[in-house]
């Protein structure tokens, strides 16, 4: 799940990157200040799904 928070009030959330039983893990966001958000995630194993695949290939 990726949160942000604007003066401690959630103001955005999306929990769909991951919708598997993977144990998955996001350690850091960077936001490039315009229009890219970068999110580092680890993943344990691959199962069927929607997994990190779907927005790491090719990236």
């Amino acid at each position: 799940m990726t949160i942000r928070f604007n003066n401690g009030i959630k103001t955005w959330c999306r929990s769909d990157y991951e919708t598997t039983n993977d144990d998955g893990t996001g350690y850091g966001l960077f936001w490039d200040g315009r229009n890219v958000l970068y999110g580092v995630y680890s993943s344990s194993g691959s199962q069927t799904g929607n997994d990190f695949r779907r927005f790491a290939t090719g990236r």
